[in-house]
């Protein structure tokens, strides 16, 4: 009887999976076209590089440092656990507007939560607190931009880099909305008939 309890809910894990893998939820590398799978290789290669120009810059200051190249499945425990003295992440939007409570603000620090670098800062908190009070999106704006600055003084994060950002989405989807800072996968729905989805006004 045990034996028949554990097959059933295996049985369906595994058609789950075959299903999602046939699905828009397709994401293993064997079925990714050559130019994703090109894309993919050079995203990497940036890290690699990223980490030698980093290497050889500490050298000619008399630091040394050590790479640790990181398989994604324990990435999450890694920066969770804070076992680094740095870290290089890739950052995309996918809203239309971020929290920054969650990455840059002091009370993010505690475990578990999203302050990898620890940093506590009164003036960034502040801000952020001013931020999300701020129902006026110009207003709101302002403050964004004074963080930012903020940021860019005290250096919880330097930013390397900003790549082009282009995306194509199929006529299957609808509710394709245009956002500032670009597109919400997460409001999309597939209406599997390419001539009646369009994208929304």
């Amino acid at each position: 009887v045990a034996g028949a309890a554990l097959a059933a809910p295996n049985s369906a894990t595994e058609l789950a999976i075959a299903e999602l893998d046939t699905s828009f939820f397709r994401v293993r590398f064997d079925r990714l076209t050559p130019s994703e799978k090109r894309y993919l290789r050079a995203m990497a290669e940036i890290g690699e590089r990223i980490a030698r120009f980093t290497g050889d810059s500490f050298k000619k200051a008399g630091i040394v440092m050590t790479t640790r190249p990181i398989d994604w499945s324990r990435y999450q425990d890694i920066i969770k656990s804070r076992d680094f003295d740095a870290i290089t992440m890739a950052w995309s939007a996918t809203a239309p507007e971020s929290d920054p409570k969650q990455i840059y603000h002091s009370e993010s620090m505690a475990k578990g939560r999203d302050n990898f670098t620890q940093w506590s800062s009164p003036a960034a908190d502040k801000l952020i607190e001013q931020g999300r009070r701020t129902m006026d999106e110009q207003t709101r704006m302002l403050v964004w931009h004074e963080l930012e600055s903020v940021i860019a003084q005290e250096q919880p994060y330097t930013f390397i880099r900003v790549s082009p950002w282009l995306r194509f989405v199929k006529r299957d989807f609808g509710n394709v909305r245009i956002y500032k800072t670009g597109l919400s996968p997460e409001e999309f729905f597939f209406t599997g008939t390419s001539a009646q989805a369009k994208p929304a006004n």
